[in-house]
């Protein structure tokens, strides 16, 4: 078989990171660019996979500043890798302010991510998003993985966890 087209969505990145009705104008336009990418992907005969990235769209880090409007892609990715998995790769998040370190990184995990499909680079390291078991003594408010954590899904280091097992049958 041939060897996949990799695609990296990076229009993203150019969104205005702070909330404001321009950043959302911008969002919604990346919105429809990246609908349309993935219509054309799965038109495409030949195989391609798409890696997207955002920045500051995933709270990781306690206290961390997030940007809501980064927040649409992300969204949009997971119901693409839902319902398109042999067209896309994953998502990484970007730290809200990007330095060039943290492009070095990006490159570095486009190019090996370790099994992992959904990542969060920040300074301090790679984090893949995992699910907790919580019991009812403990609400979800109270379980804490590096972060405050609104649901059950925590943020922890990717590099220090053996990528996800899957079972032959799926």
């Amino acid at each position: 078989p041939d060897s996949p087209l990799h695609i990296v969505h990076l229009w993203n990145l150019d969104v205005a990171p702070a909330p404001s009705a321009q950043a959302f104008r911008q969002a919604e336009q990346v919105a429809l660019i990246t609908a349309s990418l993935m219509q054309a992907v799965e038109r495409r005969a030949e195989p391609a996979r798409v890696w997207f990235v955002t920045r500051g769209s995933q709270s990781v880090l306690e206290n961390e500043s997030t940007a809501p409007q980064q927040a649409l892609l992300w969204g949009m990715a997971k119901v693409a890798s839902i319902e398109m998995p042999e067209r896309c790769h994953g998502q990484i998040d970007l730290p809200l302010s990007i330095e060039p370190a943290d492009l070095e990184t990006l490159v570095e995990t486009l190019l090996d991510a370790g099994g992992e499909d959904q990542l969060a680079s920040r300074r301090h390291g790679l984090y893949a998003s995992r699910l907790t078991a919580l019991s009812r003594s403990r609400p979800a408010e109270s379980v804490s993985t590096r972060r405050s954590t609104r649901s059950r899904s925590t943020a922890t280091p990717a590099r220090r966890l053996p990528p996800p097992t899957r079972s032959a049958s799926s």
